[in-house]
């Protein structure tokens, strides 16, 4: 009898602990599906300000002749970068522009890049997220081109040029809404600016780049 009691204490325990162990990969399981999302109005003009302001030779699109007038102005603006430097920059603004702004393609319409930036977001919020955290980190520093890890005023007007922005005022009023130190944005609270304007869905938040962009493009 009393082992009859002890087989039964122990299936007892063996079927607790699987119970535990199916549990936790259950939600271990749930912690890895895609996130998905609906973009929302406010998120979707933020993507239509981000086309208009790639779409630096205004006809309409944003194509790789956008990429090479931006490539040109970029190491314009940028002259103290070095040779091996800028093609190592050059590779990876290539890449940022082509796999993110472009898909790959040789030119997108509006409609067809907020279509896929919408697939993207609703499909994996997250996935998406890390995407754009990922491929803007790479611009922010090459935006940085001493490499100090700070944005200065100078690198930041001459990133702006690259986009045809040059209204001096209004792109050191923008610069000096981001928190900064000793004149210098840190180069992790300009991702973090970037990221935001991308992926944040909520307005109440508050967002420099919105906030420019709704002053500054008609």
């Amino acid at each position: 009898m009393k082992t009859m009691y002890l087989m039964r204490l122990e299936l007892y325990c063996t079927l607790q602990v699987l119970m535990v162990l199916c549990s936790k990969v259950a939600v271990d399981s749930i912690g890895t599906e895609p996130e998905s999302a609906k973009a929302n109005e406010y998120l979707i003009k933020k993507w239509e300000q981000w086309f208009y302001l790639n779409d630096i030779n205004k006809d309409g699109e944003m194509s790789l002749d956008d990429l090479n007038l931006f490539e040109r102005k970029f190491y314009k603006g940028h002259n103290n970068v070095k040779n091996a430097q800028q093609e190592k920059i050059k590779g990876t603004l290539e890449r940022r522009w082509r796999r993110v702004m472009l898909d790959n393609r040789a030119s997108i319409s509006l409609c067809d890049f907020i279509g896929m930036f919408k697939e993207r977001y609703e499909s994996d919020k997250q996935a998406f997220t890390k995407m754009i955290t990922e491929v803007e980190s790479t611009h922010v520093k090459a935006i940085d081109s001493n490499g100090d890890n700070f944005i200065s005023i100078e690198e930041f007007v001459a990133d702006m040029d690259s986009i045809g922005r040059m209204d001096m005022a209004n792109n050191e009023k923008f610069f000096f809404s981001f928190p900064d130190i000793n004149g210098r944005i840190p180069v992790e609270v300009s991702l973090a600016g970037l990221v935001r304007f991308l992926t944040e869905d909520d307005q109440t938040k508050p967002d420099s780049m919105k906030t420019f962009l709704d002053s500054d493009i008609k």
